[in-house]
């Protein structure tokens, strides 16, 4: 079942991840040379992808939404739980991981 206010979430978050989006293009066209735009760049298509999944979200009715978070969910889970090494690395990205699933059980 989709949270009651799931989608106005989805669309502050957009509001802020298009202010990170352009933050972000003006900070790699001002910084670097161009060696490095395609290495920042990727923090833009990050951003961005995350916009476009949340975008997609809101524009589903609630049996699609639900199936599409349950799936993201799963998927989330998958990757944190193959992270079994123990560097400083692997904790961030499992802590970041259990982050964004529990944000997106919070959705439904």
């Amino acid at each position: 079942m989709v949270a009651r206010n799931a989608r106005a979430i989805l669309k502050k978050e957009n509001e802020m991840l298009d202010n990170l989006i352009e933050r972000a293009k003006e900070f790699t066209n001002k910084t670097v040379g161009e060696e490095f735009v395609n290495d920042l760049n990727s923090w833009v298509d990050d951003l961005v992808g995350y916009r476009e999944i949340n975008q997609q979200l809101i524009d589903m009715d609630d049996k699609a939404f639900d199936a599409a978070l349950r799936a993201e969910i799963t998927l989330l889970e998958g990757m944190r739980n193959f992270i079994t090494n123990q560097s400083e690395a692997a904790e961030y990205w499992r802590n970041k991981l259990a982050g964004d699933i529990d944000t997106s059980k919070a959705l439904l």
